[in-house]
């Protein structure tokens, strides 16, 4: 069916005014998918990312505080960002975001999500989704052995999240974390650390 004939009830006018704007439309509509799939390519120089060999997502669940990320743009102004997860019945993960918009006082600024399991065997490959259809890999690349700190990437490495149970971290375990994720391949000159005693 022509691209034209599926546009009922529009005057000729209005079909045309569409048809002239179509290659624009589809530019934006598949550059829109390229933003927010997230479409980072990993480095082919680098071997590939490595999660934690074992994940208990029950242990995983609750409240995690943002103690250091790589910028981004859905998070800019973010302040004292935390993460709320939360087995669902239907299998699924839900996920709750929020952060203090322009400053630590600054008002909630919150979105909701969900997350499912991608490799069922360690689960620390997952993909979580804000609006449907679209998912976005988190895997789990560092995880204390009692859940007080956990490490959340990206196989691009364009994305990074150190988190903690706590609302701040002692500044031995980020320099071991930083350690670990530099001979993971990543580059934290861009590093944003909000919350280290």
């Amino acid at each position: 069916m022509e691209f034209e004939q599926a546009l009922p009830g529009l005057s000729g006018t209005d079909k045309k005014t569409i048809m002239s704007k179509r290659p624009k439309l589809i530019f934006g509509f598949v550059s829109l998918l390229a933003t927010l799939c997230g479409c980072a390519v990993q480095d082919r120089s680098l071997p590939p990312l490595k999660t934690v060999a074992e994940v208990d997502l029950q242990r995983y669940a609750g409240v995690w505080h943002e103690i250091a990320r790589l910028p981004h743009r859905f998070q800019k102004g973010c302040y004292a960002s935390r993460a709320e997860y939360t087995l669902r019945d239907d299998g699924l993960i839900g996920v709750y975001n929020e952060c203090r918009k322009g400053a630590a006082d600054g008002p909630i600024k919150a979105v909701k999500g969900k997350a499912r399991v991608v490799d069922k065997q360690t689960n620390a490959k997952l993909e979580v989704s804000f609006f449907w259809p679209f998912w976005g890999d988190y895997w789990i690349i560092g995880l204390d052995p009692d859940y007080q700190w956990a490490v959340v990437g990206h196989p691009s490495r364009s994305y990074l999240w150190i988190l903690n149970r706590q609302e701040t971290m002692e500044a031995e375990v980020m320099d071991g974390i930083r350690l670990r994720l530099q001979r993971q391949g990543y580059d934290l000159s861009q590093l944003l650390i909000s919350a280290v005693d």
